[in-house]
């Protein structure tokens, strides 16, 4: 069952559209205030501009011609066209001259400019400055707020879009590229993991001269190499194990010539640690033609437990009978199926039987499970016997270690639990050991599917 990953490269696309969008509130809002007080600024000099004509204009002209001229200014509709506000007047009391229809609440003697909103007869909001001349005349001029404001806003909005746009090509532009380079890291994963299963003909497609290209290199360069080795190294103990049959074979045949009596007992114990040397060569043969063909999966087919069970039961009720020994298996649902090799299988659970039962004591019990555990096919074989003992667990499944230290049982040579690990990774399934307390018990787990 493959682990589920959390791509990095897509947590690093999430936190890049984050700050991109963190980005562009922050942008428009800077925008946003920088553009109002330039237009407020603008505002204030254009008003203090008017301002400063006006009072020019107003000292060296007489006031019937200071009216005449800012008459002249004003040759507009003030309601169709209000970007510009001017009134003047020559005391509280006296008429309004200009486009200003009614005199504002406005503070004259500091002569400050302030925001001002006027009645609906004009209406809006006008930046004013007031201030009183020297012959005592009052005079006020006042810019349209509104028509700045709007004009703002559609810049605002403008410059909105534009950063928009241009965060959502940069979020679109990192998120193919986070595509290409995720797919090239998944796919790299993939035959990486398909190596850790043991397929050393594996090897990673290379493309481009960048740096996942040279890792592809690197893991290739390092997979010929083990590969190279594990070649040289079974083909070593296959070797070794071909040379030492043939004076095995040999010496076992001389024994069995007449000899006397007296030397009976002597020979048979010989001739028994032949024929168990003899196996043990035969199982690391075995264990090595496993490894050799780990990826081949030509002999599997589609398995029913509940029929393997009853076969085992029946090859072993008998032994475990003789050795006072309660035998039990159980299969649940009864219809689980698994694909597997069928021969390989009933090795896989022939060993661990033959363990169970050689350590096993009289008035034992060995319990036989197949089941479905969270989706999952989960075999397990507990017994009552000593146990594991400490520290050794983590050693049980390793060629020539003998599974507990038991000096009352037959010569083994620990390749029992190998055999079993070669089988369960020939499958693509996991074995692990543990103590129950009373016994022992190993797991082989595998995927629903086989």
């Amino acid at each position: 069952m493959t682990e589920k990953r959390t791509s990095v490269f897509r947590r690093g696309l999430a936190v890049l559209s984050a700050i991109t969008f963190i980005g562009f509130i922050v942008i428009v809002l800077i925008v946003s205030i920088v553009f109002v007080a330039e237009s407020q600024r603008s505002l204030k000099r254009l008003v203090d501009a008017d301002m400063a004509a006006l009072i020019a204009l107003h000292e060296h002209k007489r006031e019937t011609d200071f009216k005449a001229a800012l008459a002249t200014q004003l040759q507009f509709d003030p309601l169709t066209a209000p970007d510009r506000l001017i009134g003047y007047r020559s005391g509280p009391e006296e008429a309004i001259l200009g486009n200003l229809q009614a005199w504002p609440p406005l503070d004259l003697s500091t002569s400050q400019a302030q925001i001002v909103t006027l009645p609906e007869s004009v209406g809006g909001s006008w930046y004013m400055r007031g201030t009183v001349l020297r012959d005592g005349a009052q005079l006020i001029v006042a810019r349209n707020a509104d028509v700045r404001m709007a004009d703002l806003r559609q810049l605002i909005a403008i410059a909105a879009v534009a950063l928009l746009l241009l965060g959502a090509l940069m979020i679109a532009t990192a998120a193919f590229l986070t595509r290409q380079v995720s797919g090239r890291v998944q796919r790299i994963a993939t035959q990486c993991d398909a190596i850790s299963t043991g397929d050393l003909t594996q090897r990673i497609n290379q493309r481009g001269n960048d740096e996942l290209s040279y890792i592809s290199t690197q893991i290739n360069n390092m997979v010929d190499s083990l590969q190279a080795a594990l070649s040289h190294h079974k083909s070593a103990a296959a070797q070794i194990a071909h040379e030492l049959k043939i004076p095995l074979a040999r010496a076992n045949a001389r024994l069995s010539r007449e000899l006397p009596p007296s030397y009976k007992t002597d020979i048979e114990q010989t001739q028994a640690e032949l024929r168990s040397l003899a196996k043990t060569i035969d199982d690391v043969l075995e264990i090595s033609a496993l490894d050799a063909r780990r990826a081949d999966r030509s002999r599997f087919q589609d398995v029913a437990l509940a029929g393997l069970m009853h076969q085992m039961q029946t090859l072993y009720d008998a032994a475990a009978e003789e050795a006072d020994i309660t035998l039990s298996f159980i299969v649940s649902p009864q219809e689980l199926t698994i694909s597997c090799n069928p021969a390989s299988m009933r090795r896989l659970l022939a060993n661990l039987l033959d363990n169970a039962l050689r350590l096993t004591p009289a008035g034992g019990e060995i319990i036989v499970r197949s089941e479905l555990i969270r989706g999952r096919f989960q075999l397990t074989v507990t017994d009552t016997g000593p146990g594991f003992p400490e520290g050794f667990k983590s050693l049980a499944f390793e060629r020539f270690a003998n599974r507990r230290a038991d000096t009352a049982h037959a010569y083994t040579a620990g390749l029992g639990l190998a055999f079993v690990k070669a089988i369960a990774t020939h499958h693509g399934w996991q074995v692990s050991a543990q103590n129950t307390g009373s016994g022992a018990r190993v797991t082989v787990e595998a995927a629903t599917d086989g």
